[in-house]
């Protein structure tokens, strides 16, 4: 196991590095709102990435070994295709472009199938192929938006054709790997409405985490301006470049519980862990001087640590929820974590609505540590009551 969370740290660090040299490259080459812009428009590929993953998603690390491959493909793409047809009408209305109504439902798209192609070989425990798969992806498309910014001036269009080419390109790989992974099934089909329940309740939790994450990218412009939005989506960035090591033992767990191998002794030390460097990488972010932060990304970046400093207790007490969400979602007892996730959601929302407008950044930054720290410790409370139970 500690060879896995090795590779798969190594893995998830290499990640971590070149997203860094994209958020230098958008920070210099397209300043605060150019950054806040680009923010604001992944965050609405991801909205409706995490949508699309309803019919499956999680629940294929379920599926996998149950169920031929091929045709869990058939049924994901058929409805996502299905899904993305119907956002372009609601996405224009939102951002008023034409180019964005039709860029936004085919990126969302193509990062589906290139999930799915991972999900399911984490089904099969291929977490180094996986590891690869996250690594290609995030080369090529770091290497993509490099080249731009030396050849010409990059704007945020560039960025996500950018982003969807190192998807699609990427995706063809994952299909190749999965194509080799001929494990015998116990059925070739699915029943629909089996498999978009199980999708769905699967994924409820995914999708009202991430606008846990990401509500106040929505907000923040419609209260203040883009301008803002990049400062604090900087601040978020390294906040989640801080979880790399709690989400790369999750992920380890996660592979060991859906696989039937479980350590529960070794899975609460996992807790500990991801909690104790957690909090040790968010000693050195404090650290680091100012004047640091505004030379790395930029002099209009220089407010970045200060909003950093109010993200870090929402960042520390989340680290505790990793590894039981991953050992819920591997159980499939998934309404664990939906309720917490519906809770954070709810806090999250009314909060931002609230304090945004009065606090500005430093109200965004608020919600975040008391939604994410809420509902990080009541699944932290919910995981050590279930363990204690089987323990007995």
């Amino acid at each position: 196991m500690l060879k896995n969370i090795a590779y798969t740290f190594l893995s998830k660090l290499w990640a971590m590095l070149l997203t860094f040299l994209l958020i230098l490259l958008t920070t210099h080459y397209l300043g605060k709102e150019g950054r806040g812009e680009i923010s604001n428009w992944t965050a609405a590929i991801n909205l409706l990435t995490q949508i699309g993953l309803c019919f499956g998603g999680p629940a294929l690390v379920y599926f996998a070994s149950r169920y031929n491959n091929g045709h869990l493909l058939k049924n994901i793409f058929a409805y996502n295709i299905s899904l993305s047809i119907l956002s372009v009408g609601i996405i224009y209305i939102f951002y008023q472009q034409l180019n964005l109504s039709i860029y936004i439902p085919i990126i969302a798209f193509v990062n589906v199938s290139f999930l799915s192609f991972s999900i399911l070989l984490t089904g099969h425990n291929k977490i180094g192929k996986v590891n690869k798969l996250n690594n290609i992806c995030i080369t090529l498309q770091a290497a993509f938006f490099a080249s731009t910014c030396y050849y010409t001036e990059p704007t945020g269009i560039i960025y996500l054709i950018c982003f969807a080419g190192s998807l699609l390109l990427t995706s063809i790989i994952g299909y190749s790997y999965l194509y080799r992974e001929q494990t015998p099934a116990l059925s070739n089909t699915v029943s629909l409405n089996n498999f978009l329940a199980k999708g769905v309740y699967s994924q409820l939790s995914n999708i009202f985490q991430l606008m846990n994450y990401r509500l106040s990218y929505f907000l923040i412009p419609f209260f203040l301006d883009e301008s803002f939005l990049g400062i604090f989506s900087v601040a978020i960035a390294l906040g989640e470049a801080v979880w790399l090591a709690g989400k790369s033992i999750a992920f380890i767990n996660l592979g060991n519980v859906a696989s039937g191998q479980i350590d529960k002794s070794s899975i609460k030390r996992s807790i500990l862990l991801s909690f104790i460097i957690t909090g040790m990488c968010c000693l050195v972010l404090y650290i680091i001087p100012n004047e640091t932060y505004g030379y790395v990304f930029g002099k209009q970046f220089i407010d970045v640590k200060q909003q950093l400093i109010y993200l870090f207790p929402g960042i520390i007490l989340c680290s505790l929820s990793f590894v039981p969400a991953a050992y819920f979602a591997g159980k499939g007892e998934f309404k664990y974590n939906n309720m917490v996730a519906i809770l954070g959601f709810v806090l999250t929302a009314l909060l931002n609505y609230v304090y945004i407008p009065k606090f500005e950044l430093q109200g965004a930054a608020l919600s975040f540590d008391v939604a994410l720290g809420v509902s990080s410790i009541i699944l932290l409370g919910v995981f050590y009551r279930k363990i204690n139970i089987i323990q007995k």
